[in-house]
């Protein structure tokens, strides 16, 4: 099989097109949601991949505890396409997730339907 067909030239430049396309989506769309409330300090993320290599898929909680010294209690970290938020401290989740639970979590408002 010859690599140096126009098919497969064309295959690899659509392929290649796909691929920066989508890095120029991501990072655009990571600019226009920045700009809300800052993050969390954590790991710096790779382009496309995120920490996903930086974190032990066997486990995980190994890392995200060597991390907790250098980031603090509550982290951002980015899984592939995933943003996610750590909490290292059992006070911290507690307080987040029993006592401001309101705050954190909310039903959609559904315009058809009275409370």
């Amino acid at each position: 099989m010859k690599w140096s067909t126009p098919v497969t030239q064309l295959a690899a430049l659509v392929l290649l097109t796909i691929v920066i396309v989508d890095i120029i989506q991501r990072i655009l769309r990571n600019r226009i949601e920045r700009k809300g409330y800052p993050l969390p300090p954590g790991p710096t993320p790779f382009p496309l991949l995120g920490s996903a290599l930086s974190v032990s898929t066997k486990e995980p909680w190994l890392t995200y505890t060597k991390w907790r010294a250098k980031y603090g209690d509550i982290m951002y970290i980015r899984l592939l396409d995933e943003d996610v938020i750590v909490l290292n401290s059992p006070q911290i989740a507690t307080e987040l997730l029993r006592k401001r639970s309101q705050i954190y979590s909310d039903r959609p408002f559904i315009a058809t339907v009275e409370p």
